[in-house]
């Protein structure tokens, strides 16, 4: 098995086992998510100097509630009306073409002399759930629960990674191109992890791939408010990346 490997994936495997051909699909989503990340973190700075520069702290308490609000009523649409529609090798480049979209809408707007603080913390939180869960989501469409639990380990180093950067890159860059130039830094690394989508779908091998009965779901097979809740807390992997995620939403809230 080894013999058959890469050195790309015989390095990877010092970290977690791999079989042939799964180095590079574990490399393009290592790649998308540090990216995703990365620009997430670069625009936290922008979200506080936005709002604190035209609001209040009170005001910004104010919006991180609507932002809450707003999350309660965009997730619930997101999963049982365009999952139904589109499977989320489709719907995940669009998405992301569509946040970068916001981002020039709002940089256009500022330029123009409109008060966006509010608007864009609010957005910029709905924005970070929005990526990290439809990353996660596609990657665990892609793979069978065996391929999932060895090459996550690897996928999530991008994530940790990629926040870590970004956080590090955020001030520098915030001097070096200013408020509006870091957004255009952030729209141009979420347009690069377009490709990766279906390159990524493209190099699983197929006995990574899930068996076709072994598919999650359909989210009009999860009734009741709770029904997302059962699915996760009934079953022992998304549990540990549901924890992953708690995680990760902690590090954030620590940082705000």
């Amino acid at each position: 098995m080894d013999a058959a490997l890469s050195p790309l994936e015989r390095l990877m495997g010092r970290i977690a086992p791999l079989r042939p051909r799964e180095g590079a699909v574990v490399a393009l989503l290592f790649a998308k998510v540090f990216l995703l990340l990365f620009a997430y973190y670069l625009l936290k700075p922008v979200r506080e100097a936005l709002i604190l520069s035209e609001s209040s702290a009170e005001v910004r308490s104010y919006a991180l509630a609507a932002q809450a609000l707003l999350l309660m009523a965009i997730i619930p649409v997101y999963t049982a009306f365009l999952r139904r529609i589109f499977p989320h090798y489709h719907l995940v480049p669009w998405i992301t073409v569509f946040l970068a979209a916001n981002l020039l809408a709002f940089m256009g707007a500022g330029a123009a002399g409109f008060e966006i603080g509010v608007p864009f913390f609010i957005w910029l939180g709905i924005f970070s759930v929005l990526i990290v869960a439809q990353f996660w989501a596609f990657a665990a469409d892609l793979f069978s629960v065996e391929a999932g639990e060895r090459l996550f380990v690897l996928i999530a180093v991008g994530a940790s990674v990629g926040a870590w950067g970004g956080a590090v890159a955020s001030k520098p860059l915030f001097n070096l191109f200013g408020l509006y130039g870091t957004m255009g830094v952030a729209v141009a690394l979420l347009l690069a992890t377009v490709p990766l989508t279906p390159l990524a779908r493209r190099r699983v091998p197929e006995t990574s791939r899930p068996a076709p009965e072994a598919t999650a779901p359909h989210p009009e097979e999860i009734s009741g408010v709770l029904g997302g809740f059962r699915v996760v807390l009934t079953d022992g992997y998304l549990r540990r990346i549901a924890l992953f995620m708690l995680l990760l939403n902690c590090i954030n809230s620590t940082g705000e």
